[in-house]
């Protein structure tokens, strides 16, 4: 894809400033909004195995958060209710987990950051936030969701700087 294509994809999903002081049901309606408008062009640019290798890829690296996503929910079976459940497990979930973490923050003392236990601590909230997750799926859906994943694709570790996180840039530079 070159620079003039992408740039023309961004300007077409990328959500405006008023989205942040929406209400959750408009913000909600947008983003559904600019995710079909993202599907269209990805429909429109890449063909049906690319396709389904992205979507791969985007459940390699989301994991069984995937699952939230709309295509990826029809794909392995699962209903929008089915999608809501996992999405409200998920944010209470996510809520104990974060306080956990905000609490070793907090707690640290003179020692400083513990590294070892941080990782510990961001291990047992990713298991609790797939074991929300699995609650909700069967083991049809799972096996689906496995299948999906496609060929295992090493991911390069986040770069920040230039292009990274942040920096307003294409990934990449």
């Amino acid at each position: 894809m070159d620079d003039d294509t992408y740039e023309a994809i961004q300007g077409q999903v990328r959500p405006d400033r008023s989205l942040f002081q929406a209400s959750e049901e408009e913000r909600n309606a947008k983003l559904k909004e600019l995710n079909q408008k993202a599907q269209d062009i990805l429909d429109e640019v890449l063909d049906p195995t690319q396709l389904k290798r992205l979507k791969g890829l985007y459940v390699q690296r989301s994991g069984l958060r995937a699952v939230t996503n709309e295509l990826i929910a029809q794909e392995i079976g699962l209903s929008e209710e089915g999608r809501k459940k996992v999405a409200e497990s998920l944010q209470a979930a996510a809520q104990e987990a974060f306080g956990k973490m905000r609490e070793m923050f907090q707690n640290r003392g003179e020692g400083g950051f513990d590294r070892e236990a941080m990782e510990k601590a961001r291990e047992e909230m990713q298991a609790a936030l797939d074991k929300a997750i699995k609650e909700h799926l069967t083991s049809d859906q799972l096996a689906k969701l496995e299948a999906l994943k496609g060929p295992k694709f090493e991911f390069p570790e986040p770069q920040f700087g230039r292009g990274g996180p942040g920096a307003g840039g294409r990934p990449g530079g």
